[in-house]
């Protein structure tokens, strides 16, 4: 447990890292790829083949005929995977009812990466999902339908979870595996989900608005 939380701590420096010199983080090698697959075959299928047709644009000069499985760079892989990552967030929009949805996952994907960053404690790392009492979804059916809509096209990803209060069911939802290269969070879901209530949920998604015109510059160097 304590290797898993000094684990946690090293990425959440490491992206911080990145934001501080503009730069992005790199996805690549066996592990990245099946936990951005998510278990969804068509994205894995995805990604290799966006990945194969970057190396062969890299590998114009190269002999194609060699019979050797070919070793494809890191930074190949994660070209490919940024692409992918950016194509499967435009497709969202593109679903009945998808702008709504798209807006949503901006406004989300962009408070999750921010919340990562500005937490200087480190007092939260790894939290890159969120958690609703089913009580209270139950109480607000536009949200309850909302949600239900955005993890049936594949938007979000939904699971039921042990409430920290005994005898509270709940469900929590991250991002789909897929969109964490675009929003730059880690894919990996190491931390409880926030914990929130239909009321309080909106001034958190909504804090994104209250950055400054250079930090909002920052983080859309990447999320456009």
């Amino acid at each position: 447990m304590r290797f898993i939380g000094r684990k946690r701590e090293l990425i959440k420096v490491y992206c911080k890292l990145l934001q501080k010199n503009q730069q992005q983080l790199r996805w690549y090698g066996v592990d990245d790829i099946l936990c951005l697959s998510g278990g969804n075959i068509l994205i894995f299928l995805s990604i290799c083949q966006k990945i194969w047709e970057y190396w062969l644009k890299d590998s114009k000069d190269n002999n194609l005929d060699n019979k050797e499985i070919p070793s494809i760079d890191k930074g190949i892989q994660s070209l490919g995977i940024l692409e992918v990552s950016r194509l499967w967030n435009e497709k969202i929009s593109e679903n009945p009812g998808g702008d709504e949805r798209a807006k949503f996952i901006r406004r989300l994907g962009r408070r999750l990466y921010n919340s990562l960053i500005e937490d200087t404690a480190m007092s939260y790392p790894g939290g890159n999902g969120f958690s609703f009492s089913l009580d209270d979804l139950d109480k607000n059916t536009a949200l309850k339908d909302f949600l239900n809509t955005a993890e049936s096209y594949g938007d979000l990803y939904g699971l039921s979870h042990t409430s920290k209060i005994r005898g509270e069911k709940r469900r929590k939802w991250y991002l789909n595996p897929i969109l964490s290269p675009y929003y730059r969070i880690p894919c990996k879901h190491t931390k409880e989900p926030r914990y929130f209530s239909p009321q309080n949920f909106p001034a958190w998604l909504d804090s994104y608005e209250a950055l400054t015109q250079k930090e909002k510059m920052q983080l859309n160097l990447f999320s456009k």
